[in-house]
């Protein structure tokens, strides 16, 4: 019998709808739509293209395929030729960190019920590129943290059409995996995980109540945001967003950031989100500038983690057929410090070491310099990984920001762009700002501890008076 129509799929997928009809209208009337809203795409146009697809007459598995024909929620092609060459990418990558298909259990493989159109048969197992982009997100979820052998809680916030939860639950099957995600994305990952896991027991939360009871028998765990609050308190050995906090405003970036580090007891974070990417100066031509409110997904990360993995653009990311399509994203895997081992005086001494390395490099030392026909004019390929001066700055900041680790990220930027801003400028000159307005080199508090005083007046200056040559 086709999968598409199995009585038995069907009569599951009803679940399904009527979670989603239960939520839409909670959803709208709650506080959380109206303080924070979604972005214009996903406002507009993106939430048009999901309703199409949920309110049309067809099957569970149709619509699954339908949605993944889209960039909503991944990145595919049907052209064979194309499908095939990155397929072969992915494996040689896979090949090149010591891992084969014949080492990986069986069921490690692309659904049944995914969109055929995206997939190819290698050595007996079904692969597509968004499968195999989640199986190397998980081999470096597994390098870097160190998750228990026994049963644990795994909180995704935006899981799409939950390809990475799929793959999490094949690759560690005893584990619990809640979903934080607005109605119209829980309708698609609820069904695709409901389809791909009919013996496993589903938890659909309609009313934040429902979780005062044990609910550690169940496989998943459906989140509405607006019922996020009811996980306050719970401890999750593994936090996971990728692509996702990059395509919220601002203010709901916050709102997620401070969920994430205050609310809940997170062990490791893991994420894989937009930074440094090129906006137009005076806005975009068709949103006049709607990118500048959606900046911080990658650089509101607070002193209390331990950073294990930190890489712009890192190696799984640079596939030349498809990722190019995508946005530039950061690898970020950071482990959550206990509050009695925060040391806000050791940060900032911390801060200010990176700094002073920073500022003896050429690219600071030359900033102002006539850099033509030198290696410093617009570097071709800067150390983006936690070797490099870019994470120094940015993990000086994260530790103790302050006008002069601000002011070097400014001028550090200045040397990477090429015509176009990256949209971060924006929000370290807002915070440039900021920082200035309310400190000093007079003033003792303001001045990090021991930084020479010829490097505070230089930065200073910089931070003052030549704020705006920061910008292309």
């Amino acid at each position: 019998m086709s999968l598409i129509n199995d009585p038995e799929l069907n009569q599951a997928f009803q679940e399904v709808e009527s979670f989603y009809r239960v939520l839409k209208p909670l959803f709208a009337d709650s506080d959380y739509a109206q303080k924070y809203p979604l972005n214009e795409f996903w406002g507009n146009q993106n939430m048009k293209v999901l309703l199409d697809i949920i309110h049309n007459d067809s099957g569970p598995v149709s619509k699954i395929r339908a949605v993944q024909e889209t960039f909503l929620f991944s990145v595919n092609t049907s052209d064979e030729e194309i499908k095939n060459r990155v397929i072969d990418w992915y494996l040689d990558y896979l090949l090149s960190r010591g891992v084969s298909l014949n080492i990986l259990d069986p069921c490690i493989q692309e659904s049944p019920y995914s969109n055929p159109c995206n997939s190819v048969s290698r050595e007996g197992r079904l692969l597509s590129p968004d499968f195999l982009r989640t199986v190397i997100l998980c081999l470096e979820v597994q390098k870097y943290c160190r998750l228990p052998d026994h049963k644990f809680d795994v909180l995704e916030l935006g899981a799409g059409y939950g390809g990475l939860a799929r793959s999490l639950k094949l690759f560690h099957p005893a584990i619990t995996y809640f979903i934080i995600d607005i109605p119209e994305s829980l309708y698609f990952s609820s069904a695709f995980l409901r389809l791909n896991f009919p013996n496993s027991r589903f938890c659909y939360l309609t009313d934040p109540s429902c979780l005062r009871q044990p609910i550690g028998d169940f496989d998943f765990v459906f989140v509405p945001t607006m019922f996020a609050d009811a996980l306050i308190g719970r401890r999750f050995a593994l936090f996971c967003n990728t692509a996702s906090l990059g395509e919220m405003t601002n203010s709901t970036i916050r709102y997620w950031m401070d969920f994430v580090q205050n609310r809940v007891e997170v062990k490791y974070f893991f994420g894989l989100n937009r930074f440094l990417n090129t906006i137009y100066p005076k806005g975009h031509p068709e949103h006049q500038g709607f990118r500048l409110n959606e900046n911080r997904c990658s650089v509101s990360f607070d002193g209390g983690w331990r950073i294990l993995q930190w890489e712009l653009e890192p190696s799984f990311t640079r596939c030349p057929y498809l990722e190019t399509q995508v946005s530039r994203n950061l690898e970020i895997i950071a482990e959550r410090l206990p509050k009695e081992a925060i040391d806000k005086k050791e940060n900032q001494q911390m801060s200010e070491r990176l700094v002073e390395e920073i500022a003896r490099q050429d690219c600071f030392v030359y900033a102002d310099a006539d850099n033509t026909m030198t290696l410093r004019d617009n570097i071709l390929a800067p150390d983006l990984t936690m070797k490099g001066a870019l994470f120094a700055l940015w993990e000086s900041i994260r530790l103790h920001p302050n006008p002069v680790n601000v002011a070097m990220m400014l001028k550090y930027l200045n040397t990477l762009t090429r015509g176009k801003p990256f949209e971060e400028i924006y929000y370290y000159q807002d915070l440039l700002r900021s920082l200035t307005n309310r400190s000093t080199p007079h003033h003792a508090s303001a001045q990090p501890s021991d930084q020479p005083r010829k490097l505070w007046d230089r930065v200073m200056a910089i931070a003052k008076k030549r704020l705006m040559r920061c910008l292309p």
